[in-house]
């Protein structure tokens, strides 16, 4: 003879104690996502703003240092090379001949029309560069600075 059980109904108590750890588990579930997601946000905000900081800091650094190159080397000119055209001609040229970062950064001298006199890239004197920086410094007297591609 086997025993026979009677099967019980759960009271309402029980059901509800059921239904709320459900609920329970169903709001952390979604709390631990949303923080997540929330702090991922974050992270990648504050990685992005870091990322432009250095970029920025990195850009204002190589140009200061190429401003300063560039600098020097008009003083230089400006004053011990300006006797005559001729003599400055050869002084830019032995100049761009032995330019130590010649593989790394392009040296252009240009007259006051704004064509090349002389290049450390070979560039046919009496062309225009054709970039607007070009004619700003020609205008202003100054150092322009330029970003892009010719």
């Amino acid at each position: 003879m086997g025993i026979i059980r009677k099967k019980r109904n759960a009271s309402a108590a029980e059901r509800g104690k059921r239904k709320r750890k459900a609920v329970s588990a169903g709001m952390k579930k979604r709390w631990m996502r949303n923080c997540l997601a929330f702090t991922a946000v974050i992270f990648s905000l504050i990685v992005i703003v870091f990322s432009a900081i250095i970029s920025n800091y990195y850009y204002l650094t190589v140009r200061n240092g190429l401003e300063a190159k560039a600098k020097t080397a008009v003083d230089f000119f400006a004053n011990y090379i300006t006797k005559t055209s001729a003599e400055f001609y050869d002084s830019a040229y032995k100049y761009t001949e032995t330019f130590d970062d010649s593989g790394k950064i392009l040296l252009q001298f240009i007259d006051t029309d704004g064509r090349i006199i002389v290049s450390t890239t070979g560039v046919l004197a009496g062309s225009a560069p054709g970039t607007p920086d070009v004619n700003d410094a020609i205008s202003t007297g100054e150092i322009v600075p330029w970003n892009g591609t010719a």
